[in-house]
Order: structure tokens, then sequence, then C-alpha cells
């Protein structure tokens, strides 16, 4: 049996469960490994990754509706993290330190700025002679780099479970491991090994049902619609076959050269199976799926899902989709399985930014607007996610997106700023450019999207973007004639004070008319 430590250095409020990790752990279970998780969700690691709570800033920006969190123990503890870690290191005596993992969570976003945020643990903590290993987005596009980190044994590149799996079982048989595929490693005498890739899991089915034992349970609390259930995140398929220029599921296809099969599909049993046990094992409340196009299936694979879910599971769900993957008949089957909120990524208002920069899946405004309709009359929520300061961008082109949301009217939206992730193909195009310092790596050039960005030489001052940003929702659902008011409410001065209390006390008067 071997020993393995999993590090999942979250900073959000809430728990924000690791997908890759919940797989991992059923594997390791499963090939009868000792397993432990430290988790930093309700520790305060502020001074440690230097970043603001997300949920005080998605409330300020009024993105969703407050909650109350007193009745709940959901404050992050003022802690030497370093040392808690260390307390860990010592109580279990792991023979290994897992941790960033590839996924698909929050577009990969997530599993990104997680291996920085470990990193900063593990430079400050005494790990002795213990080996690390990471996998993920960033050790993946530049395993050279991740490797040459002094305190990192090997890289695992791109889907890891099954590779971290093996090099326990290496590590506890006493076995060499440098032939591990998916793997990069050092030898003891400097020489870095580098195998080739594995096949993608190509049956979904074949990966044991996850496991989150290893989370507090009050991880499982999250905000919803004002109130606070119980829930987590998982993904029925994984995979997206679009080429969108600021995510990095392209880059993701790309690292294994863009085969046929990159999105695959658990099959309805699995499904059933699968969440029917989590729902039972946490006492869910709600699940929010974060496959990149919940409705990639196809129409019969759907009917059947809709048909066994409802009677079978019964357990309500978010998720995220495509606008031209909405159809009436779709919706209805969402709305007979129990769909509470379907997100949509618009952007941008600008066809030209959509289409020439952005390369997202086509669609025109009036049939976002068209959509937008159809959910909501089916009495399913809907949120909008809209990014701005993008390269080319104008700012008569942020105002075509505040308009585009100003006639859906969606129950929610929200906006952040253009994040240049390494892996991104218009990362690239900024650096060619020269929008974008080149020799930026990681939070570098990638700032906290509620808050900025590090391009250079855009077309809207960074003040100008940060003001528009705090607007955003002011200009979305407040009627047009009130537009020029709006552009006053943060100026220095009693008047605009005023309109800002008044404005911000209709916007949460707004709340109270959604379900």
């Amino acid at each position: 049996m071997a020993r393995i430590l999993l590090l999942n250095p979250n900073t959000d409020t809430f728990g924000r469960h690791s997908i890759p990790i919940g797989y991992l752990t059923a594997i390791l279970k499963e090939r009868g490994h000792a397993v432990c998780l430290f988790d930093t969700t309700f520790l305060d690691t502020n001074y440690l990754f230097n970043k603001e709570n997300h949920h005080t800033l998605l409330e300020n920006l009024s993105f969703f509706k407050p909650v109350d969190l007193s009745p709940f123990d959901l404050k992050k503890k003022k802690v030497d993290v370093v040392k808690l870690f260390e307390e860990k290191l010592n109580a279990f005596s792991p023979d290994a330190i897992f941790f960033s993992f590839w996924g698909s969570q929050r577009h990969a976003g997530g599993e990104f700025v997680a291996y920085f945020n470990a990193l900063k643990i593990l430079e400050k903590s005494n790990i002795k002679e213990i080996p690390v290993f990471v996998g993920g987005i960033v050790p993946t596009w530049d395993a050279k780099e991740a490797i040459k980190n002094p305190m990192i044994r090997g890289v695992i590149r791109g889907e890891g479970e099954f590779a971290f799996a093996d090099i326990a079982d290496r590590l506890e048989a006493r076995q060499d491991y440098s032939d591990v595929l998916n793997l990069w490693c050092k030898r003891s005498d400097g020489k870095i090994i580098e195998n080739p890739m594995r096949a993608l899991v190509d049956v979904l089915d074949k990966i044991p049902h996850a496991d989150f034992s290893l989370y507090e349970e009050k991880t499982f609390l999250r905000p919803y619609h004002g109130k606070i259930l119980r829930s987590l995140d998982f993904e029925l398929s994984r995979g997206c076959y679009y080429d969108c220029t600021f995510c990095l599921s392209p880059f993701q296809r790309k690292t294994y050269d863009s085969p046929k099969n990159f999105r695959r599909e658990k099959s309805v049993q699995k499904i059933i199976g699968e969440i029917s046990l989590l729902k039972k094992k946490h006492s869910l409340d709600f699940i929010r799926y974060n496959d990149e196009i919940f409705l990639g299936m196809s129409d019969e694979k759907l009917i059947e899902l809709a048909e066994r879910y409802s009677k079978e599971v019964n357990l309500p769900f978010v998720i995220e989709t495509t606008v031209r993957s909405i159809t009436p008949e779709r919706i209805k089957l969402l709305k007979k399985m129990g769909c509470l909120s379907i997100s949509l990524g618009v952007e941008s208002g600008s066809k030209f930014m959509r289409d020439t920069v952005c390369k997202k899946p086509q669609f025109e405004n009036d049939e976002l607007v068209k959509k937008v309709k159809i959910i909501k009359k089916a009495g399913i929520s809907c949120n909008l996610f809209n990014i701005i300061a993008f390269p080319c961008e104008t700012e008569a082109m942020i105002f075509e997106t505040i308009e585009l949301n100003h006639q859906a009217k969606p129950p929610y939206c929200m906006v952040g700023f253009f994040q240049p992730w390494e892996g991104t193909s218009l990362r690239d195009y900024c650096v060619n450019n020269g929008l974008l310092d080149g020799n930026l790596k990681g939070l570098e050039n990638s700032s906290d999207n509620l808050k900025g960005n590090k391009l250079t030489g855009k077309n809207i001052g960074d003040d100008r973007l940060i003001d528009l940003h705090k607007k955003f929702i002011f200009f979305v659902y407040l009627p047009k004639v009130l537009w020029p008011l709006v552009e006053r409410i943060f100026e220095n001065n009693f008047p605009s004070k005023i309109l800002l209390k008044v404005f911000s006390v209709i916007l949460r008067l707004r709340f109270r008319l959604i379900p």
C-alpha cells in the first residue's frame, strides 16, 4: 500500500470539488492505496496567494443574489497554512505528494490557478525527501519548465488519473516508475526521461465512480439563488470540439493531436448509477455539471437520459451549453430532468469579436435573445457569461455586449476580463503582436478575471475598462433612459453617491422577482 497525499489549494469561499481528485481518489483506493487530502477551502490563504475572496467580489458586482452565511461555519480560519501542511505531512507520512490535475473544470481555468497556488505552499514547506508529482494544464503546456523545479520529481502530461495511480503502484512495489506512460521524470543522475502519451480514456465508464469522501462535510455547502444548498461539481462527458481562442480546451485537444474521439460521453447507465450514489452519499440538493457542452449529446441519448434521470435520480442540476444547442424540444427534456439553470457563453455582443477574434461557435444576436426567452418560458433560470478587454476590442464593441445582454434580460449575467493563459491561441496572438510580454509566466500574465488583465496597447484604457466592468450590470438591467446617469454613479460627489445607492437598491429588489 502506497500512502498518497493530494493537495487542493482552493481559494474560493465555498467548496470547489476538483473532479479529477474525485476520480483519482477512487482509483487509488480501488488499487489498495491510502489517500489523504490537504484542502485549503476554509483556510485564509490570502497572505500566501494575494487573492481576494471571489464570492465577495461577485456579490459586490451584483452578479448574484446575496446570501446570509451567518448560520453556517464557512469563515476562513486565519492560521499558518504552511505549518498545518507540515503537520499533515508528519502525521500521514506520505510516500508521494500529488497535485494539479488535468480536467475540464471551469474550462481548465481552475486547474491552471491551482498549480501555482500549490507551488507556493510547497516552496515554503519542509517536504523533506517526499517525491512530488504534478499534472494539469501548465505542466503539460511546458513540461520542460515544470520539471526544472527542484521540488518536482515528475510531470504527468494530459489525462492523468491512471498515470498517477501507476506511479503509486510502483512506489508500493518499490519498483522503478520512470517508464510510466505520460510521465516525464528526473532520474538521480539528473537525466530527464520523457515517456510517450497513453491513449485517451475512450470509454469513460471504465473509470470507477468518483469518490469525494476526503472533503470536509461543509465543502458541500454552496450558494444558489440566495440560499445555501448541498452540491458538488461533476461531469458526464469529457472534451470539447470547438476552437475558442480564449479557452484552454483546444490546447487540451491538440495535446492528443486532435483525435476524433476527444469528446467522450459516459453511458446513460453509468450516469444513472454514479449520480444516484453521489446524491445518496452526500445528501445533495443539486449538482453542477461542468461539461463544456452539456447538450453535445445526441437527441436520442438525451431522450433516454431524461426519462431515466427524472425517475431514478431526481436530482436538480445546473449546466453550461452553447446557444445553438438550445431547442424547444431539448429545453422540455431538461425541464423534465429537473434542470434549474442554464449558462451560455456569450463573451461578446460584437459578431466580429465572436467570429474572428474569439472563434466561438457562431450565433446571431437575435438568436441568443430568442433562446433566452425559450429557457425562461420553460421556468428554467439562465446566466450569460461575458468577457471584456479582448485584444482589438473597442468601447463600442463592449456596448454591443451590454446591449445584447440588455435585450436578452437573463435572470443573471456576469462579466470578467480576458485572461491570456498559456496554452490559449489568443495569448499567442497577444505576444506576437506586442500586446503581452512573452516572458511573463503563469499568474504573472493572468490576473484575477474580476480585476483586469496585463495586456498593453489596448484600444481602451485600464481605468475605463474597470469602470465599464463595475457598471456592466447597471447598464444591463436599468432602462436605457437612465444610462447617462449610470455613467456618473462612481464620480466622487454627493449626487453620484445618491444615484449609486438608489440604483443598487433597484438591482437588489430585482433579485426578489427572480424565483
